[in-house]
């Protein structure tokens, strides 16, 4: 595929987790990190069940949208759509702190998370809906791109999922047991994910004594809740960080300097990333869930095309905007690398 091949050197490697890397969502996962510690502690009688805090958010959405002007038929810039997915703040802000106010990750360890990592992995003590598939062509991307591209690439995931840990111990799960390498690409993939760069929310106070006091954020900053917040983050990735005494002189170094970005994503929080990025690539499924749907939708009604990744003949020569689409990440190694 030309626009991937024609990118700027060195390459960073953005993916979306939940649905992009994962073949679903994970939150539940995360969420039963606290449901187990909580049972343990012989607190769990005194939580809502996890459907409430699902309910609750939707519920908010709804009265949200219904009271949100331009309606979603009615936006028709990136501008516009940028600005109904920053003004979900206050939605995610309040769901998250409602599972803290819960008491659901209190007391929660890095033992704790590392436990559920592994059963949603290996383990056969969670049922069949809390255990994580990987996407096709995760172990390939990740070898082929670190391997050939070696200092001239990262591999980076940007998330809004509520645990980094989670995502990095799985994925040193997947790793360690890759039964699709032989010993030496195994452990190389292991010592890969080990190093990778992993944006998004923690449980707070993992590592104390006593376990989380039940909040979750990010090392004391903002989470990660948005698009808004995805595409600040996106946008602070290896970017030059001196100056040069010429502002044109600066400029000039940045644009050469500055590495390509591809960024892989899902659903609507990914918009705003998949737009700003050198490429944008979907990941969809046949048929499309309901994240997938979603964005298609958007980027039907912003008039941004949406090419096939493997179809070497498409090349978008208007002013149009587009990204392109892929059903898995193998697809993607095959034209990244």
């Amino acid at each position: 595929m030309a626009a991937l091949r024609q990118l700027r050197r060195p390459i960073n490697l953005v993916l979306d987790w939940d649905g992009t890397i994962t073949q679903k969502d994970t939150l539940a996962i995360v969420a039963e990190i606290g449901y187990r510690r909580q049972k343990t502690a012989n607190r769990s009688h005194s939580l809502p069940p996890w459907s409430y805090f699902g309910k609750t958010y939707m519920d908010d959405l709804a009265t949200h949208e219904a009271a949100y002007r331009p309606r979603s038929e009615e936006r028709k810039t990136v501008k516009q759509e940028g600005a109904w997915l920053a003004s979900l703040a206050p939605i995610e802000n309040a769901s998250v702190g409602r599972v803290a106010e819960s008491g659901l990750f209190r007391g929660v360890t890095a033992a704790d998370v590392d436990d559920i990592a592994y059963q949603a992995v290996y383990g056969t003590t969670l049922p069949e809906e809390l255990t994580v598939r990987l996407r096709k062509g995760w172990s390939a991307l990740v070898r082929k791109f670190c391997q050939e591209r070696g200092s001239l690439g990262t591999v980076r995931i940007l998330s809004v999922n509520w645990s980094e840990r989670v995502i990095h111990r799985v994925l040193m799960n997947v790793s360690d047991g890759d039964e699709h390498g032989d010993s030496r690409e195994q452990h190389q993939l292991v010592k890969y994910v080990e190093a990778m760069n992993i944006m998004a929310n923690e449980i707070e106070g993992l590592n104390e004594p006593e376990g989380s006091n039940g909040q979750l954020s990010k090392n004391g900053r903002g989470g990660i809740r948005t698009s808004a917040d995805k595409l600040e983050r996106l946008r602070s990735i290896q970017r030059p960080t001196d100056s040069a005494k010429s502002p044109e002189r600066f400029a000039k170094r940045e644009a050469e300097s500055a590495p390509s970005i591809v960024y892989v994503g899902d659903s609507a929080t990914d918009l705003e990333c998949l737009l700003a990025a050198d490429v944008g690539i979907c990941i969809r499924d046949e048929p499309m869930g309901i994240g997938q749907k979603e964005l298609a939708a958007t980027l039907d009604r912003l008039g941004v095309a949406v090419l096939r990744i493997n179809e070497s003949q498409a090349t978008n020569t208007s002013a149009t905007p587009f990204v392109w689409w892929a059903r898995d990440l193998q697809e993607i190694a095959d034209q990244l690398v």
